[in-house]
């Protein structure tokens, strides 16, 4: 009896063991997820300033609020342009779906009517900025495969290496993503996207990692167009998480009018 005792003794803590190994590992899809979903936050409002710049070096800047919401797994965003003056009342809204492309549409004050981001049109730039319609959208991440190759450090931060590749081809504008996840803090530090060739087309930096109403992110980004030798630096002046947001923001008429 003692010898079963012991046995019995033997896998619990076993199966206690494999078990803690489990929580502390999760899944590469869990971790794209969480670093996509800020942590499973409800909502973000934001302001950003963004600084393009050209192959030449010369630059051009930008103002724009953001706004997002996640209600039952679908995310919800409107993007405002204030500044400049060109661009002023520009609005892009973004309504994601469970299994397929998200639907978009842009409002060009210059125009005076919204009309719908096609398909086709995911992988261009959006308002001359290194940022596509596709990169700004959500992705449900089930669509692809994701495996972690190995940990490495960025900036001293403990990292899981995740590749990613969508299911089917025609689902992404590139071949593959490299994502550098913080173990501990479940934002991404660094991203590498290759086109359909496997050569590496745009790569993406933060940092300013801060803790802001109870969610880790980074206040600071920077993606470049590795071949055009372009980049557009995004710095979050404002930001708030988990806040009430207007249902009305979500929708085409705000989009066309700016009211709600």
């Amino acid at each position: 009896m003692k010898h079963v005792k012991s046995y019995l003794a033997a896998m619990i803590m076993v199966l206690a063991c494999a078990s803690s190994l489990q929580a502390e590992s999760p899944g590469p899809e869990a971790l794209i997820r969480a670093a996509r979903d800020y942590q499973g936050a409800t909502s973000m409002q934001a302001r950003l300033k963004l600084t393009v710049v050209d192959k030449d070096g010369g630059t051009s800047e930008r103002l724009i609020d953001e706004y997002m919401v996640r209600e039952n797994g679908i995310m919800k965003s409107m993007t405002v342009f204030q500044k400049p003056a060109s661009l002023q009342g520009t609005r892009l809204l973004i309504v994601g779906n469970k299994g397929r492309d998200a639907d978009r549409w842009i409002f060009l004050p210059s125009l005076g009517k919204s009309k719908r981001v096609a398909g086709a049109e995911g992988g261009g730039s959006f308002m001359g900025t290194d940022l596509s319609y596709d990169d700004l959208s959500p992705h449900d991440a089930s669509r692809d495969n994701h495996r972690i190759l190995h940990e490495e450090a960025v900036d001293g931060e403990a990292c899981y290496v995740i590749e990613t590749v969508a299911k089917d081809p025609a689902d992404s504008d590139y071949s593959r993503v490299m994502t550098w996840i913080s173990k501990e803090k479940s934002v991404a530090l660094r991203m590498e996207m290759y086109d359909k060739q496997g050569e590496l087309k745009k790569r993406l930096e933060t940092s300013k990692i801060e803790k802001v109403d109870g969610v880790w992110v980074s206040r600071s980004y920077r993606m470049q167009t590795v071949a055009d030798k372009t980049s557009t630096a995004l710095e979050m002046t404002i930001i708030q998480f988990n806040r009430k947001i207007p249902a009305g923001v979500f929708t085409t008429k705000y989009l066309e009018t700016g009211n709600l």
